[in-house]
């Protein structure tokens, strides 16, 4: 199934490098609509509507479960995970990771998350060629 880069600096990591380990409040679904726990394939785009941008092999990193925890707690746990995966995450540090993960939801640090590694298998258009929508953070 696709899987939605609306994050361009995201996004431009994974057309430059092709991977990128993202961070998702959901389980990714493959090409049948299943739930993806080992590893899956898909497509991806950059906005809902979009057009394909490439096929993809999705590979689950972790999934973390923080129910009942403080939100600091949360947060000191979360930098902890994410630690694991900045340096194929396109983010400089875990802060600016965790910021942008409370900009796409609705302020908060989600207490469940996924973590894939997406690597492209097939591009379809020309990474120039792609309009992405921003966010301020």
């Amino acid at each position: 199934m696709v899987t939605i880069f609306a994050y361009k600096q995201v996004l431009d990591y994974l057309l430059e490098h092709g991977f990128v380990v993202t961070f998702r409040d959901h389980p990714l679904k493959d090409n049948n609509g299943n739930d993806i726990f080992r590893k899956g394939f898909g497509w991806i785009t950059n906005r809902r509507g979009g057009k394909k941008i490439a096929d993809v092999e999705i590979i689950w990193q972790n999934d973390y479960h923080n129910v009942g925890l403080s939100k600091e707690e949360n947060t000191l746990d979360w930098k902890k995970v994410l630690g694991e995966y900045i340096e194929e995450s396109s983010f400089k540090t875990v802060d600016e990771w965790i910021e942008v993960i409370k900009k796409l939801n609705k302020g908060k640090i989600p207490a469940r998350g996924y973590l894939y590694r997406v690597e492209i298998l097939k591009l379809y258009v020309e990474p120039k060629a792609i309009l992405v929508i921003t966010f301020d953070i």
